[in-house]
């Protein structure tokens, strides 16, 4: 009987292993119907959303490459789960498909200006770098010197996209170049003569807000001091940082600084936070009244090129704003508890757009 027992256990076992095999081989022929991805041929899309983000896989915790703006159109190569296929700056970018709309309009993934074929620039400097796209986050391709005369492809703000004698293109900064047509530079004006103190908030012992993914506002502000700093001295500033390493500076001794050179601006660099993780905006605050136009320029090009919304120009009753003796704004550049302003900030084109904004922002606002 317990023989018999022992056999009618070995035939059930081995029958429900029977049935599984044969239902997940079921489950293989169903599923094996259905591609896993869905790929057409090539279309374009408009971008649905103010700021839409590109990343390197179609996956939310990928890595944030770079984002498009409200409108940019783009060329889709393939759609998966939800996620659309983009070339974005020459690399294989993804975003997130429900935020496209279908567009008959020819495809415009970077902001560039179309100029005509015949125009040229004439290089004003020794030493010009050569850049593989508008701005100084990007790698150098070469170099120029004074005298070198490029053919004009593109312009995009105060960058200049120039045919190579030897084939292909670069970018070049726009106030190292003149027009041959007037012998103007193509940018508004340099920053030669200027001083310019870039403040990173907090650092040490102070790390200032914590970010969504538990990053430090501190780390934050020193990438981006770091990124306006090469862009201002492209462009000829003098540039002073309160900080240049993860050290504690205290607020008398940052605004001491700003006394010493003396400078002509001083410019803090902040982000926000808020309980609210919704809340997304830059602001750039002033105390003094002789500040604020400062403050309204640089606030300008930011809302124009960082691509996340802009809540103006404020008073700011802030110790490095209060007690400056130059004129004197603090920038809150985004919230770093807000995942999706916090994916832009941690980008290179952020910094790069930003870097940009700045220094286009002070060119305005010391060209008047």
């Amino acid at each position: 009987m317990r023989n018999l027992s022992i056999r009618l256990l070995k035939e059930q076992k081995r029958g429900k292993g029977l049935y599984l095999f044969v239902l997940s081989m079921v489950l293989i022929l169903i599923l094996s119907s259905f591609p896993l991805s869905v790929s057409a041929e090539e279309s374009t899309y408009g971008v649905g959303a103010s700021t839409l983000i590109v990343r390197s896989q179609p996956d939310i915790q990928s890595n944030a490459i770079g984002y498009i703006k409200r409108n940019t159109v783009v060329t889709v190569s393939e759609k998966r789960f939800g996620w659309a296929k983009i070339d974005y700056n020459g690399q294989t970018g993804w975003v997130a498909s429900q935020f496209l709309y279908p567009t008959n309009k020819t495809a415009t993934e970077s902001p560039t200006q179309n100029v005509q074929s015949d125009q040229k620039v004439t290089v004003n400097a020794s030493g010009v770098r050569i850049r593989k796209g508008p701005g100084v986050n990007y790698a150098i391709r070469g170099f120029a010197n004074s005298g070198d005369v490029f053919s004009i492809v593109n312009q995009q703000g105060q960058w200049v996209q120039v045919r190579l004698n030897g084939g292909g293109t670069g970018w070049i900064a726009g106030w190292l170049v003149s027009s041959s047509a007037n012998n103007q530079p193509t940018g508004q004006q340099s920053l030669k003569g200027y001083s310019i103190v870039l403040d990173a908030g907090h650092g040490g012992f102070d790390p200032g807000a914590t970010a969504y993914n538990g990053l430090y506002e501190k780390t934050l502000t020193i990438q981006m001091a770091q990124a306006v700093a090469e862009q201002l001295r492209e462009a000829g500033a003098t540039v002073v940082m309160t900080r240049s390493d993860d050290s504690y500076v205290t607020l008398a001794n940052r605004v001491s600084v700003s006394g010493s050179y003396p400078a002509d601006a001083f410019v803090s660099i902040h982000y926000n936070a808020s309980p609210i993780l919704s809340t997304s905006g830059i602001t750039t605050y002033y105390y003094d009244d002789s500040s604020q136009g400062l403050a309204q320029d640089i606030q300008q090009e930011l809302a124009q090129q960082t691509g996340l919304p802009s809540d103006g120009v404020r008073f700011g009753d802030y110790y490095v704003l209060r007690n400056n003796p130059e004129k004197a704004i603090l920038m809150e550049l985004g919230f770093i508890s807000n995942p999706n302003d916090l994916a832009l900030i941690q980008t290179a084109q952020y910094r790069s757009n930003v870097a940009n904004a700045v220094t286009q922002g002070l060119m305005n606002y010391f060209g008047k």
